[in-house]
């Protein structure tokens, strides 16, 4: 739920349709605007799990979504992981 609510703070602050047509447009703004979301998306998980392991593997997993090819392959992993942290 944070890495959406952060899209709807970006969309409501740019204007929905003008922030869709620049996130399909321009790979620079949608690296900006997702990972924005997805360390929004990790606070929450270090903030609300308690064990380390699990923190640890679901930001993990952050960090591959993040950096897959349904955003354009925008972020390596490893990029990723530095910027979630």
């Amino acid at each position: 739920m944070a890495h959406e609510r952060t899209h709807v703070r970006q969309q409501t602050a740019y204007g929905v349709e003008a922030w869709w047509n620049k996130y399909f447009e321009s790979a620079e703004f949608r690296r900006s605007q997702e990972l924005e979301a997805y360390r929004n998306e990790a606070r929450w998980i270090r903030e609300n799990t308690s064990c380390r392991n699990k923190r640890f593997k679901l930001i993990q997993q952050v960090a591959r979504d993040l950096s897959s090819a349904i955003y354009g392959n925008v972020i390596t992993y490893g990029e990723a992981m530095s910027k979630l942290q």
